[in-house]
């Protein structure tokens, strides 16, 4: 019995992933989301999701901003 070669890499999905930008501070700060926040560290500066759950931000952006001070 004589196994074929390759098949298997022709079965699966090749995904291709954008570069990440580089942003400064100022940049991240203006391209940030109501449900964003901005991570500042020494080596880099970040836009994370400050909700990772996708049904959470879905509802958290339905219901409008939190009252009692929180913005």
């Amino acid at each position: 019995m004589v196994r074929q070669t390759g098949t298997f890499r022709a079965h699966q999905a090749v995904v291709r992933l954008t570069p990440p930008r580089r942003l400064t501070l100022e940049q991240a700060l203006g391209h940030t989301a109501d449900d964003e926040c901005v991570e500042v560290a020494p080596s880099a500066v970040r836009v994370r999701t400050v909700t990772l759950a996708t049904t959470e931000r879905a509802r958290s952006r339905r219901s409008g901003p939190k009252r009692g001070g929180e913005t």
